[in-house]
């Protein structure tokens, strides 16, 4: 048991310190994956054959700073930067996949969601009511990398909105099967809380603005219900059916959608 807390714990804190302080997490986490970048800079061979994923990591950094001469090289350097860290991440999980319980990872995740959605909204208040100097923002991962133009957008301390999106769909999925399987390590104990928080999560993948996003959620949201209200499925068919016809309204960028798909289509 203590050799499991001594490997797992650093771990952890370094997950928490992403979420909340990103560029304390991102040095933590590449602090705590020095040996497996040792091993892997004297025997790159062998990670690459044992370990494909990993490989792949390593020759997308590669062919990324071929782009160094680019005029544009800051967004080079950060994509690097990110796939360095997307290495640390996976080499840190694969050391911890028979040490860390599966329920105290599923609880970070949803509250990382949670923690997303809250301070998305902090952030657009306090930018709001005052300036924020520019390491604050630095440090709290609010417009990281200079985001200017999702600031309409909830995206709190994720990379941009979409990034965002992508982590609170995870997190309501996590939380709704919890609630409509039962788990021996709920969220929390009081069930009214539970969904009071899946409402919060809803509204976050709102804020996102993510017309994806927020079709997947409503996906996940009408198999939910459906596997919870079994014996009421007509009356849920119906409600759907007529709710289907307000959900446009209020549908996120839904007078440039037609604009976005034809320009998908282009590309």
């Amino acid at each position: 048991m203590r050799k499991r807390l001594l490997t797992t714990s650093p771990f952890l804190t370094g997950l928490k310190l992403l979420a909340i302080l990103p560029p304390v997490g991102i040095g933590w986490l590449i602090y705590l994956s020095r040996w497996q970048w040792l091993a892997l800079l004297k025997h790159p061979r062998q990670f690459s054959r044992h370990d494909p994923l990993l490989g792949f990591i390593v020759l997308l950094m590669g062919i990324t700073t071929l782009n160094l001469n680019h005029h544009d090289y800051r967004s080079v350097i950060l994509s690097v930067l990110m796939l360095f860290v997307l290495g640390n991440l996976w080499l840190l999980c694969r050391e911890s996949t028979q040490s860390i319980a599966w329920h105290e990872l599923r609880k970070f995740i949803i509250q990382f969601g949670l923690y997303i959605t809250i301070s998305g909204f902090a952030f657009h208040w306090l930018n709001q009511v005052l300036t924020l100097p520019t390491w604050l923002k630095f440090m709290l991962g609010d417009l990281l990398w200079g985001y200017a133009a999702n600031q309409n957008r909830l995206f709190g301390s994720a990379y941009n909105p979409n990034d965002a999106c992508c982590l609170l769909l995870i997190a309501l999925g996590l939380l709704l099967t919890q609630l409509s399987h039962g788990s021996v390590h709920p969220f929390t104990r009081w069930p009214l809380i539970n969904w009071f928080l899946v409402g919060l999560l809803c509204v976050g993948i709102y804020q996102t603005k993510s017309r994806t996003g927020l079709m997947i959620m409503i996906a996940i949201l009408i198999m939910t219900t459906y596997q919870l209200c079994r014996h009421h499925r007509i009356l849920v068919t119906t409600i759907l059916i007529a709710g289907s016809l307000i959900v446009w309204h209020v549908f996120p960028r839904s007078a440039s959608t037609i604009t976005a798909l034809q320009s998908r289509l282009t590309i």
